[in-house]
């Protein structure tokens, strides 16, 4: 008896397994959206001064010769929009982190838990 049980099991747990019974089928209350579900990350738009001082330079044409004071070799002139990119990815980089740990913060507060 104990081994047509065990059999059974085992059958039971391979068709499980084959038909993705296993697998939790529970949905989400909400559907996914591109909006985040609280507005602290809306601090980002603090790096849009940055950007819009750097997007100008980032339209114009790469010069012919390296410009007088720019630096040579690495990171200089064969890279001549990186530093650029880089302030900006700075800016952005450091209040999307800000926003992420105020966001997970509020989250953990308890008494703020259920605000948004």
């Amino acid at each position: 008896m104990k081994a047509r049980e065990l059999e059974l099991k085992a059958h039971s747990l391979h068709e499980r397994f084959h038909t993705n019974a296993l697998m939790p089928t529970t949905k989400s209350p909400k559907p996914p959206s591109a909006i985040p579900d609280t507005p602290i990350m809306t601090i980002v738009l603090l790096a849009i001064p940055t950007f819009l001082q750097t997007y100008p330079a980032l339209l114009k044409p790469k010069p012919e010769t390296r410009p007088e004071g720019f630096p040579d070799g690495r990171g200089g002139w064969p890279l001549y929009f990186a530093p650029l990119a880089f302030r900006n990815n700075r800016a952005f980089g450091i209040w999307f982190m800000i926003g992420l740990i105020l966001d997970v913060a509020l989250r953990l507060i308890p008494a703020a838990s259920n605000f948004w």
